[in-house]
């Protein structure tokens, strides 16, 4: 055993976001891109420190030297002030020592991001690499309380379809008699091009372990009743397109039908015709497009993904080449003409860690990726839930109220604090642990606490100290992005307390500061209402000037603190080398 271990979750959930910040590029690029005096900012630091805050790393492809040399001033600026920090000694400080701890208790997000979280997010980005096109076949299944024998029918139903489809049936057809799915009317079954994601995992899972043309010969299962599943596209996905159309809508009556469709479509003629004789395609389209917005701008409509818009123009758009422009194409607005003007390709895996994680998270697949990680976990450590847990906790609290509206300290007493709820190896979870975790968590507190309740809490508040337990154990404290982590929280720590002892603590504003202000921007505070002109007291804009001025004595503080650091560390900047910065991503 490494250690013996003993925990509790008092501010588990403290500055989660640095838990789950990205390991960043993939490959780590030395080259020295500044100098601190005896210290070095390499090339792949300062990268990975941008791309945490760029919304859009593609964005930073696009950047001029002089931009790439302001947010590298930027990043040099947090450099100075941490590099100063550590001289002072100031990380040894027991207030920063605390909270590193503190932090350090949530190392068990870094274990569920490493062990359920990427497994997860690789294999979805895998198959967000591709689109299907899909059809399927529903038959719904009858609530869970009725009689067996209705279930019984829908998969005899199911059955039945199949064998239809097994006799070579046109399975539009056969979707067009059977399928329960109301659209069947519209689409003959056809749901579009779906990627990963999108869809319910039963589906989804289907979908990708077919060939193109072929349909699942047993029914899928969702929450949405029995499924036959066909594929009859593949397509590699992009990131998006960028398009422009020229609209020839129709004018519709009350009842919504066309009343000039035939006017509308020679019009509609008319314009390719001249598109085909080489006129430029966004001259014609701020002459006759009838999407004002877009037709302002050459009929550019934006970048878009595919599968956003309807299927005609969906397909139209996957037969362009950049530049080319489509024929007539039908949609519910009227006739367009579509031109391809731009293709993202599909990002790269780093860039889309951020976004896949958030988006896995949100779904039933992640709840369900944890419960088979702590099950396995569980096992393999032994744990076991004291056989009175439950009732220890029923027996206490008034189950015709909710968690949220109990007062959780007036009904435990110190000693229920210290009972014994579950055990694992070499370590214990007691009723205080769970009571904490109810304090901090919102998850319980509309519910009431009956039985199911209570043991799903006592799952959920065992889980951070049972899962610190094995990120303890297993060594995950000592992996390079476990530790890359920790340096960062510390290095943020740092930062926030020099600024306090050089910058915050050092403003000092005076009554006579204040009023000179006041004096010197009375324009600011006068205004012209009706015929009159009306000038706010100074009491009334007192907060609003305090605020103003300790952020104008804040920056010239700090412009003069980078200004002594920089003399203290010389600063020297590789030019050649912030000139390739960002180039790579």
């Amino acid at each position: 055993m490494k250690r013996k271990y003993s925990a509790s979750i008092a501010k588990i959930f403290l500055l989660v976001f640095f838990v789950l910040l990205a390991a960043g590029c993939s490959k780590k690029d030395k080259s020295v891109i500044a100098e601190l005096g005896d210290e070095d900012i390499y090339l792949y630091e300062f990268e990975e420190q941008i791309l945490k805050t760029t919304p859009n790393p593609d964005s930073l492809k696009a950047k001029s030297f002089e931009e790439k040399n302001a947010l590298l001033k930027q990043y040099i600026n947090y450099r100075l002030k941490v590099k100063d920090a550590r001289d002072r000694g100031l990380d040894t400080l027991p207030d920063i020592k605390n909270d590193l701890q503190e932090f350090k208790k949530n190392i068990y997000l870094f274990l569920i991001n490493k062990e359920v979280v990427y497994p997860q997010i690789e294999k979805l980005y895998d198959r967000k690499k591709y689109e299907y096109k899909v059809s399927h076949i529903l038959v719904n299944l009858p609530p869970k309380d009725v009689k067996p024998e209705d279930s019984l029918r829908a998969y005899l139903k199911i059955d039945s379809i199949i064998s239809k489809l097994s006799d070579k049936e046109e399975f539009s057809n056969v979707a067009k008699q059977f399928s329960e799915d109301g659209s069947v009317v519209n689409n003959g079954g056809e749901l579009g091009y779906i990627t990963g994601g999108m869809t319910v995992t039963e589906f989804e899972d289907a979908v990708y372990s077919l060939g193109v043309g072929n349909y699942t010969k047993t029914p899928v299962r969702t929450q949405f009743g029995l499924h036959i599943i066909k594929v009859t596209d593949k397509r590699k996905s992009v990131e998006s397109v960028r398009a422009s159309h020229i609209l020839f809508q129709e004018k519709r009556d009350s009842l919504g039908a066309a009343i000039d469709s035939m006017e509308v479509l020679e019009k509609a003629l008319k314009t390719l015709e001249r598109l085909k004789n080489g006129e430029e395609f966004e001259s014609v389209a701020k002459e006759v497009s009838d999407d004002i917005r877009s037709s302002q701008r050459g009929g550019d409509i934006g970048h878009f993904n595919k599968r956003q818009v309807p299927p005609a123009i969906d397909s139209a758009l996957s037969e362009l080449k950049i530049g080319e422009h489509t024929g007539l194409v039908r949609s519910q607005m009227g006739w367009h003409i579509l031109k391809l003007t731009e293709i993202k390709e599909f990002p790269e895996f780093e860039k889309m860690q951020e976004s896949l994680k958030s988006e896995f998270m949100r779904t039933e697949g992640y709840v369900k990726a944890l419960k088979e990680y702590t099950d396995k976990i569980k096992e393999k450590y032994k744990f076991e839930l004291m056989p009175d847990a439950i009732t220890f906790f029923t027996g206490r609290l008034d189950s015709t109220q909710t968690f949220g509206s109990l007062n959780l300290d007036s009904i435990f007493t110190i000693e229920d604090m210290s009972k014994v709820i579950a055990t694992f190896e070499n370590g214990e979870i007691k009723a205080g642990d769970i009571i904490q975790y109810l304090k901090t968590s919102a998850t319980f507190s509309g519910r009431t606490p009956v039985y199911r309740a209570i043991e799903e809490l006592i799952e959920n508040g065992s889980q951070p100290i049972l899962f610190n337990y094995v990120a303890i154990e297993e060594d995950y404290d000592e992996s390079p992005e476990y530790t890359a982590q920790i340096l960062e929280y510390e290095n943020g720590l740092l930062k926030f307390k020099i600024e306090q002892e050089e910058i915050n603590s050092k403003i000092k504003l005076t009554e006579e500061d204040l009023q000179k202000f006041y004096s010197e921007n009375i324009s600011k505070y006068t205004m012209q209402i009706g015929d009159s002109t009306v000038t706010k007291a100074f009491e009334d804009v007192r907060g609003e000037i305090s605020n103003e001025l300790q952020q104008q004595k804040a920056k010239e503080l700090d412009n003069a603190f980078i200004d002594n650091l920089k003399l203290k560390y010389p600063v020297v900047i590789h030019n050649d080398v912030v000139e390739k910065s960002f180039t790579k991503l």
